[in-house]
């Protein structure tokens, strides 16, 4: 399916064509022949050329009206939710060489009879997004009315209309809307849409964002819950996990559960911080295990958190987290463990005795040593790794005299630029 804004080369040439046959002509009516290339459009599902099947609809020819309202109703649902918005500013503009004659003609009492008579739902749709208002305003109070579902998206943009009637008409359909039971699927897909709302300037819509909240705490909705938090885009779900866990209630466990499952780190983060309280202590206890997997730092260093939290020996689990391999974690560990009185610099001789290659190890002891560590630094200024040999240069920095630090002063024609500043800045530091 092609896009709204690239249509194919093929849908190009049949918009221009169709423009062709829509113009206005002086003596002749409208071409028959348009019937066929709306219905040529619709089969190549290309909703690019709806501003101008829009312009013929309601022509005096009854078979290209009908096959333009066919068309809306097929094109339309290919539109995805947040493009509507831009759709209704390409309607009634230039478009591909097209100047939308008679869509922008149409009056209000012609757009009220139709819909009275036909009850379209799909043209209605799209006269939601008509620029004249009182055509606009026909087409929501049409919309209030229809219950399948389709028009709730439509009535959703038109919450935020300039014109203030539309707005207040719109907003009290929406919100009686979500309050039938059976409803709160359609809502769910269009979380994305709801949650746009309050990017907009022109009206306050944060209510209507927190009322679909609301909806989707009660205890029946739990269904309607989970596939809201899987559906939706990715910067949607972060808000909605934030607005769900900010109410009080039993839902904020199956919150937590469904976005621990979450492909995107900063979803799981912000609920394995939320899991102690919510969560019971023997499943927070597994939750903390399985995310000190989490290939994501801060989830490990929440995970961390969590475990200690709830051991009756909180210093062995730092224990096991002063030689992870994220730089804030053993950071972490090690404040806790210094807490506690315990010897970490001890803990690190041992592990880099065990395991002379481990970069954590010698992390740790960089942070942690003291002056009888200066050998071990030294030896390390000679690592084929720059990493290692910042490390030696900040425990030099840290532990050793003047005059091992000045030692260093080869190190600044190092090749490695992060091994020149460090040693910089430790040589700064005594000069």
């Amino acid at each position: 399916m092609s896009s709204i804004w690239s249509p194919s080369r093929e849908a190009r040439s049949d918009i221009a064509a169709l423009n062709r046959h829509l113009r206005p002509r002086r003596f002749f009516g409208p071409d028959a022949s348009a019937a066929g290339i709306i219905a040529q459009l619709a089969k190549r599902d290309e909703p690019g050329a709806i501003p101008t099947i829009a312009n013929a609809l309601f022509s005096s020819n009854k078979e290209i009206h009908n096959a333009a309202a066919s068309a809306i109703a097929h094109l339309l649902p290919l539109v995805p939710s947040l493009d509507l918005i831009r759709l209704a500013n390409v309607l009634g503009s230039v478009y591909f060489d097209y100047v939308a004659f008679h869509w922008n003609e149409l009056l209000p009492a012609t757009a009220e009879s139709y819909l009275a008579k036909t009850r379209n739902v799909a043209v209605g749709n799209l006269l939601s997004l008509h620029k004249n208002g009182y055509v606009r305003h026909v087409a929501t109070r049409f919309l209030a009315e229809v219950e399948t579902g389709e028009e709730l998206r439509f009535l959703l943009i038109r919450t935020n209309d300039w014109v203030h009637a539309i707005s207040t008409d719109a907003q009290a359909s929406v919100s009686e809307k979500s309050k039938k039971p059976d409803y709160s699927r359609h809502f769910v897909e269009q979380t994305d849409l709801i949650f746009h709302l309050r990017i907009y300037k022109r009206r306050e819509l944060g209510d209507s964002v927190l009322q679909y909240v609301d909806l989707l705490v009660q205890p029946e909705c739990r269904r309607e819950l989970q596939n809201a938090i899987v559906s939706c885009d990715k910067q949607t779900r972060r808000s909605l996990i934030n607005d769900l866990l900010e109410r009080d209630g039993e839902h904020r466990a199956e919150t937590i559960r469904i976005g621990l499952e979450s492909s995107d780190p900063i979803v799981r983060l912000r609920c394995l911080k939320r899991a102690k309280g919510i969560l019971s202590d023997e499943e927070s206890n597994e939750l903390a295990d399985k995310m000190m997997n989490a290939k994501f730092g801060p989830i490990r260093e929440e995970a961390y958190e969590l475990k200690a939290s709830l051991s009756e020996n909180p210093d062995n689990v730092w224990k096991d987290g002063l030689f992870d391999k994220c730089r804030s974690i053993r950071e972490s560990a090690t404040f806790y463990l210094k807490k506690a009185n315990i010897d970490v610099a001890a803990i690190g001789r041992d592990e880099l005795t065990r395991r002379p290659d481990s970069f954590p190890a010698l992390s740790v002891l960089a942070a942690s040593g003291d002056a009888s560590d200066l050998r071990v630094f030294s030896k390390f200024l000679d690592s084929p790794f720059a990493s290692r040999r910042v490390e030696a240069i900040h425990g030099i920095g840290r532990v050793g005299t003047a005059s091992d630090v000045l030692r260093l002063q080869k190190l600044l024609l190092d090749k490695s630029p992060r091994v020149v500043r460090a040693a910089f800045k430790q040589l700064k530091s005594v000069t």
